[in-house]
């Protein structure tokens, strides 16, 4: 499977970086709430079902300037309000710390670009508020999932 192209993943890492500075810059009386929310979360999700009800109570919106990939603290901080590259990033995060491992992928096609969390073992995809369970190799599960909106999968 192909990877996103090193200067582009290396562009939008770095303005993602001053985005979560800037964000941190302006809301840093926030920090300790949320470090202790953070902290509650990684303490109480212990298993698949955990992260699917925690990801259920996540809110898709839509980046208003730029997209930009948040770190999991601001994530938690904006009260878990992002766009897909929010929702993968803390699926990714809670997967890892259940013990499942999880990679992130890049999804392109006529739609635009859309960003999941896959766990190592391709059993779960973690798309926006939702944790998916595949059923056979998951690369063709998310292709029909997303009725043929998508023409690439893109290893991040």
């Amino acid at each position: 499977m192909k990877s996103v192209n090193p200067v582009s993943k290396w562009l939008y890492l770095t303005y993602s970086f001053g985005i979560n500075c800037l964000y941190w810059l302006t809301h840093f009386k926030e920090y300790k709430r949320a470090k202790r929310e953070l902290w509650y979360i990684i303490e109480s999700v212990k298993t698949v079902e955990h992260v699917s009800g925690f990801m259920n109570s996540y809110k898709w919106v839509h980046d208003k300037f730029i997209d930009w990939k948040p770190w999991v603290i601001t994530v938690v901080a904006r009260k878990l309000m992002d766009d897909c590259d929010g929702a993968a990033t803390l699926g990714k995060h809670l997967f890892n710390n259940i013990g499942r491992g999880a990679d992130l992928y890049v999804l392109d096609g006529n739609k635009g670009r859309h960003m999941i969390a896959v766990t190592f073992d391709g059993q779960y995809i973690v798309s926006n508020n939702i944790v998916l369970k595949t059923h056979g190799y998951w690369v063709d599960y998310v292709m029909n999932h997303f009725s043929g909106q998508y023409d690439s999968i893109k290893m991040w």
